[in-house]
């Protein structure tokens, strides 16, 4: 039998491609898209249901014929089950449906613009496996995260030698707080799944709890007070020479001034 010359040719299925499905928590499957509704649409829909703005490119894949013009088919993908649930069940409230806004084609015709929602429901692969979700974390936990989860790799010991030497919580907390900040490397490691990751066989978190204890460590060896001045700084002067110690006032002085600062306040 010959293919149509005028009608498109579609391939059917309720499965988006391989990449897209790997790479994504929970996939939609939406039907009846009406041709004039772009990827961009689709993603401002679902927007409101997703706590990251959304990859427009990304995370909406759209069925297309050999010309590449829609086939009414699009697929929506969700980095988190949390997204795919919260939009899952918007999407039931309304029986599945999408309104989209009519757009006439012509005097007497106006294009059908209600779509309908179905759940890609999870398939066995024949290669690779899928990346997973990814972490979710509501507020008060993003907040311990970043203020408080460094004090799992510290041990009281070390605590209370730098408190010792006034070196208190509240500026350790500021220190990893900054790291986190402002180096985007802890973010995209800790926080990568499977396929993503910078470091392979790094688990989430790891290379922040390793930054964590080599920093402690590091800050724990370097303490030095004008009774141990410790062999770098005995290093400074030579043999017989008499020990000039006014860094030690300095640094004595300016850690006092932190202290009482309202931010380092004790």
């Amino acid at each position: 039998k010959k293919l149509s010359t005028t009608r498109p040719l579609v391939v059917e299925g309720d499965l988006p491609t391989h990449k897209f499905y790997i790479s994504h928590a929970n996939v939609l499957h939406l039907t009846n898209v009406p041709p004039h509704v772009t990827a961009k649409d689709v993603s401002d829909y679902f927007q409101p249901f997703c706590a990251e703005m959304r990859d427009v490119v990304g995370s909406v894949e759209v069925v297309t014929d050999l010309d590449g013009r829609s086939g009414g088919r699009v697929y929506v993908g969700f980095d988190t089950v949390q997204e795919y649930a919260a939009a899952w069940e918007g999407l039931v409230s309304s029986d599945r449906r999408i309104q989209w806004p009519a757009r006439t084609s012509s005097p007497s015709t106006t294009t059908n613009t209600t779509t309908v929602a179905h759940p890609v429901h999870e398939q066995r692969l024949i290669r690779g496996e899928k990346f997973g979700p990814r972490t979710f974390r509501s507020a008060p936990e993003l907040y311990h995260d970043l203020h408080h989860s460094w004090r799992a790799y510290v041990t009281p010991a070390q605590l209370q030698t730098l408190a010792d030497h006034d070196v208190s919580e509240t500026v350790l907390e500021d220190a990893f707080l900054a790291t986190r900040n402002y180096n985007p490397t802890f973010g995209t490691e800790d926080q990568a799944r499977v396929g993503e990751k910078l470091r392979e066989g790094y688990v989430p978190g790891q290379h922040f709890k390793e930054f964590v204890e080599g920093y402690v460590e590091a800050l724990v060896d370097s303490l030095v007070t004008r009774e141990e001045p410790g062999e770098l700084y005995k290093g400074m002067f030579f043999e017989g020479e008499e020990m000039d110690y006014e860094l030690f006032d300095r640094e004595e002085k300016r850690v006092k001034d932190l202290a009482s600062e309202k931010y380092y306040g004790k």
